[in-house]
């Protein structure tokens, strides 16, 4: 009976948490990169929230071999993400790259992802990312 109890808290607790927290799992396509919001495919830019808190940010699917100084934008990046608050998401990418990226979250629901580098929050200039979940 004691266990049932704990497991009838734990299930509100979270029924809670979901209506309180859009869930970000799924498949999210980067509105300035639509090309067809149609498809499962996944596309260049789209990103793909999984359950056990990794993530996939799909590039171009081959690997960026380039020697030149910079950011460059080639092969699929994966990792992890949290969520420390409502407002924020943070990404750790796989361990071969040594740094993370943490953004606000302006909007999430169950279409929409806008968020913005905390990086950059306080530029004029912002670049915000918005995305569509499929």
């Amino acid at each position: 009976m004691r266990n049932f109890k704990f497991l009838i808290a734990f299930l509100a607790l979270m029924l809670f948490q979901s209506c309180t927290h859009p869930n970000l799992i799924g498949h999210w396509r980067r509105i300035d990169m639509i090309k067809n919001t149609n498809t499962t495919q996944h596309e260049i830019g789209d990103i793909m929230f999984s359950t056990d808190s990794t993530f996939i940010l799909y590039g171009t699917g081959e690997p960026d071999t380039s020697n030149a100084p910079g950011w460059h934008f080639g092969g699929d990046m994966n990792g992890t993400w949290s969520m420390p608050d409502e407002k924020h998401i943070m990404f750790r990418f796989d361990p071969k790259i040594a740094y993370g990226l943490s953004y606000k979250i302006i909007k999430l629901d169950q279409r929409n992802l806008i968020m913005v580098s905390t990086f950059d929050e306080n530029k004029k200039d912002t670049m915000i990312v918005k995305y569509l979940r499929l």
